[in-house]
């Protein structure tokens, strides 16, 4: 059975409500291990300045287990005035069932197609491209499908 991560939070700066299931594309989700960690602060950079992140319709999300004004002040540092590389959300509840320091890559209705172990360091993070590559496979699935190794095959 497909693992499915959905839910609202709060996203910085203003605390609107935002379900992890809307919009279009695949979610990049990551769930810093604290708001102040400055590697987890260098990760979220590389990810962001991977254009095909964006090309691929990849939506970069910051989960920052902690309050509002911890995650507005991971949304300063993250996103520069009049762009917005990624959203930031609070999650101070751990409502998403994702580990401090894991990755996952979703689609837009939550299936969860990649994810990384937990980590206690940054060293065993995916590399960027690779998280690229899951956005980029999560955006030529067929609909119709369910995924290339769909039921189509048996027919």
């Amino acid at each position: 059975m497909a693992r499915i991560i959905g839910g609202a939070l709060r996203a910085a700066p203003d605390g609107h409500l935002l379900d992890l299931r809307s919009g279009h594309g695949a979610r990049v989700l990551y769930a810093m291990h604290s708001a102040t960690c400055p590697e987890c602060r260098d990760y979220i950079r590389a990810l962001a300045a991977n254009s095909d992140l964006l090309e691929w319709g990849g939506h970069l999300t910051i989960l920052v287990r902690d309050s509002l004004d911890a995650a507005r002040s991971v949304y300063e540092n993250t996103n520069g005035p009049g762009a917005q590389i990624a959203e930031v959300l609070a999650d101070p509840g751990r409502s998403v069932p994702l580990a401090d320091g894991a990755i996952a890559v979703t689609d837009e209705w939550g299936e969860v197609y990649f994810e990384s172990p937990p980590t206690s360091g940054h060293q065993e993070l995916p590399p960027p491209e690779e998280i690229v590559n899951w956005v980029r496979f999560v955006a030529i699935q067929c609909p119709e499908c369910v995924n290339v190794e769909g039921d189509w095959r048996n027919v």
